[in-house]
Order: C-alpha cells, then structure tokens, then sequence
C-alpha cells in the first residue's frame, strides 16, 4: 500500500478536527471534569488535539524536502557474466 503525503495530511488533520468536535460535546466535557477521570501523564484530548497540529506543521514546513523514495526495481535474473563478453 501506497499513502501520498497529501493523504497522510489529510488524516491527521481528520483526526484533529474529530478530536476537536469531540472535546466540544457536553457529554465529554463532564467525563474529562470528573475527578476519578485522571491519566497516566495528565494528558488531556487538548493536548492529543496539539500533538497532531504539530505534527500536521512539521509535515507542512518539510515538505519542500521530502522527496519519495524510489519504488524498487522488479527482481531480475543475474546476466551470464560470459554474455557481457558476447560469448
């Protein structure tokens, strides 16, 4: 499977915005103000939501570098080293 820069793009920013529309539902809201609601990190779904916009920015900004590897060649037989020699 192939995946273009433009998608991997496309996705992280999907995610970011489903994130978003999700940290903004009442029903959330309360679950994250819960006290019993507590992460290893104290990690919230602000910060999940900046991870991707920083990582959508430095996949922005690095793009003028990026240069896709080239696709591998198809297998080929070894050459008779004698064909070379037009024997």
């Amino acid at each position: 499977m192939t995946i273009t820069v433009e998608q991997i793009k496309s996705i992280i920013a999907g995610a970011e915005e489903t994130l978003r529309l999700l940290q903004n539902q009442p029903e959330y809201q309360a679950i994250e103000q819960n006290e019993n609601f507590v992460t290893q990190n104290e990690l919230g779904l602000a910060d999940a939501i900046q991870a991707l916009n920083e990582v959508y920015q430095a996949i922005q900004e690095s793009e003028c570098d990026f240069v896709a590897p080239p696709a591998p060649e198809p297998f080929k037989e070894p050459r008779d080293p004698f064909d070379l020699l037009g024997y």
